[in-house]
Order: C-alpha cells, then sequence, then structure tokens
C-alpha cells in the first residue's frame, strides 16, 4: 500500500520465509494438479464442491489467477447457487481483497457476482466496503473505481430523491478524503465527476442545504481549490483539478465572463504569491504553479503581461532537470 516501506529481513526471517514459501509453492502445485483433474471431466454435484473448494484454497494463495475466476464462475452457474451460496462468495471475495485489494481479476469477480445478484441492497452494502477498503488505503483506485461502478448502477435503481441523497452523502465522504488527504488524486477526480452531475442536474439540486444554487456551490468550489493550493502546493492532483476547473465549459457556462476573470485573477494572484514564498525559502519557483501559469499564457489569456513565460521556462530547467530538453523546446517554440 502507499507509503508501507519494505522491511529488510534478518538472515533467520529470511530463512523461515523461505521455508514457508516452499510449503506454500508444494501446496499450489498440489492444488492446480487436483484442479487440473476435477475440470477435465464431466462432474456431479460433489465433484463441482471438490473443484469449488480447491479453488478457494489455490486462490487464497494467488488471488491473479484469471483462469481460476473463470473456471469459478463456470463451477457456481453448474451448482445453481442460492442466496445462502452468493452471501458465503461475497464473504470469501471480502477476505481475499483485504490480502489483495489491488487484484484486477479479484475485482472483476466481484462486479460478476454482484451482477448475478441484481440487488439493490447488495450494492448499497458494496458501497460500504469501498469505505472500508479506501480507509486503509485512500489511494487505492481499484476501490474508487469499484465505488464509481456501484454508484452508476445504484443511480439506476434508486428513485430520485434517494440518488440525492447519496450523491449527498458521497459529496461529503469526498471532502472528507479530501481534507485527510489532500494528495487523493483519485477523490479529487471524483468530485470533479459529481460536480458536473450537479451542474447538469434539473432544478438546480446540490448536494448540501447550504448551498442555495448551483452558483453558490461553484463559488465555495472555487474557494475551496483556493485554500487547497496553500495547504500543499507541492501536490500535482491540486492543479490537475483547478487545471479543469478553469477551463471546463460547463463550469465557466455558470458564471458570466467577467466573473471568470475574477476568478483567473484570484488564482494568478495566488500563483505569484506561491511562486515568491517559495524563492524566497530556496531559490525556485514552484513546479505546478509556473506549469500552469505558462498553460493559463498559452491558452486562456494570451496577452498577460503578469506572466512570463520565458522566465518561467528558464526556472523550470534549473528546478525540473529531468523534463529540461522538453522546457527547451518550449522555449524555441515560444
Amino acid at each position: 500500500m502507499h507509503g508501507v516501506k519494505r522491511v529488510d529481513l534478518t538472515e533467520e526471517l529470511r530463512l523461515e520465509k523461505e521455508k514457508k514459501d516452499k510449503i506454500k509453492l508444494e501446496k499450489f502445485k498440489f492444488l492446480s494438479t487436483t484442479i487440473d483433474t476435477l475440470s477435465s471431466k464431466d462432474k456431479d454435484t460433489e465433484e463441482l464442491k471438490e473443484l469449488l473448494k480447491n479453488l478457494d484454497a489455490q486462490l487464497m494463495i494467488n488471488s491473479d489467477l484469471t483462469t481460476s475466476y473463470n473456471l469459478r464462475r463456470d463451477t457456481i452457474l453448474k451448482l445453481n447457487f442460492k442466496d445462502e451460496d452468493w452471501e458465503k462468495e461475497l464473504n470469501y471475495t471480502t477476505m481475499l481483497l483485504t490480502k489483495s485489494p489491488k487484484s484486477y481479476p479479484l475485482w472483476q469477480h466481484r462486479c460478476w457476482i454482484l451482477t448475478q445478484l441484481d440487488s439493490k441492497s447488495y450494492y448499497e452494502k458494496e458501497l460500504k466496503l469501498t469505505f472500508k477498503l479506501l480507509s486503509l488505503d485512500k489511494r487505492n483506485f481499484h476501490g474508487w473505481s469499484y465505488r464509481r461502478d456501484i454508484l452508476d448502477v445504484l443511480y439506476s435503481k434508486l428513485d430520485s430523491n434517494e440518488v440525492e441523497y447519496l450523491y449527498a452523502k458521497e459529496w461529503k465522504f469526498l471532502t472528507e478524503m479530501i481534507n485527510s488527504d489532500i494528495s487523493n488524486y483519485s477523490a479529487w477526480h471524483q468530485r470533479r465527476t459529481l460536480l458536473l452531475y450537479y451542474i447538469d442536474s434539473e432544478g438546480g439540486k446540490t448536494p448540501s442545504r447550504e448551498f442555495t444554487s448551483i452558483k453558490e456551490l461553484l463559488e465555495n468550489e472555487v474557494e475551496y481549490i483556493y485554500q487547497a493550493i496553500f495547504t500543499d502546493a507541492e501536490d500535482q492532483s491540486v492543479w490537475n483539478y483547478m487545471k479543469w476547473f478553469i477551463t471546463d465549459s460547463k463550469v465557466r457556462s455558470i458564471f458570466s465572463d467577467q466573473e471568470s476573470e475574477q476568478i483567473l485573477e484570484k488564482y494568478i494572484e495566488a500563483m505569484h504569491e506561491i511562486n515568491e514564498d517559495e524563492f524566497d525559502f530556496d531559490g525556485k519557483w514552484n513546479k505546478w504553479c509556473s506549469l500552469l501559469l505558462i498553460y493559463i499564457k498559452d491558452n486562456i489569456s494570451t496577452d498577460r503581461d503578469d506572466i512570463n513565460k520565458k522566465a518561467l521556462l528558464e526556472s523550470l530547467i534549473e528546478s525540473d532537470p529531468l523534463r529540461k530538453n522538453r522546457y527547451k523546446e518550449m522555449l524555441q517554440q515560444k
């Protein structure tokens, strides 16, 4: 997971680990052979249950086996699972997810289970599961992607009042996640998706009674972004969100041209302030401020005299040497 450092093993622990790994490997080979044997012939109900049991044990050792999940799904369908069986399968995959939260085939299998159940109550439970998993690893993009899929399904199954309640909770959840970790790119991305939903919604819906209109919600977002860049000016996710916010046609449609220009002025002034502070601290301008100022100069407000593209690029050549050739090329194109 993010932020978890690798632990160097002592010789004694290394030997113990090798011994356990060898036992696990032998068990895995035995299970694989048994599964191949069982899957190669016609099976009665008891043999199907035996095959599923062996797949249980095999996937506990390695939860990334796409072929085993395919065989598992085929076996489940032949066994004609009942409600209690599906519950067990969900519990089983939950246990696997706690061990392997970033396994592609495991998440795909979980999605398949839900399509077989196709029940609103199960999808609602899944949101709680993603909350737990994202609490363990806030930037697990598998969990975030799965959460978006669940929300999309619930959108089609709930009535309008239930959807509004669901999305209001989601907005609050995203705000809490970002406030606890401003580097959470996935939360920022989901916030953008939800903000567009409110802009497109009929009747000026907003995620909270504190916002009486979409415009008031967006004005609050202007301030939220402003505070975020001062909280951590080194975090790329905040700058990406700001770049989207000031350029998106749907966002801009809510404001007049004069208001959009005032928002841009507010952000440019803030970026200049951040650059000045960082230059006083370590003699360099902030990389993300500089890149966004260049983008604004090139794409939004080309006639600005307060954005010196040449100076910004020369600063980037010094502060970001890994990409200096790119910046030199941009200087030549200037």
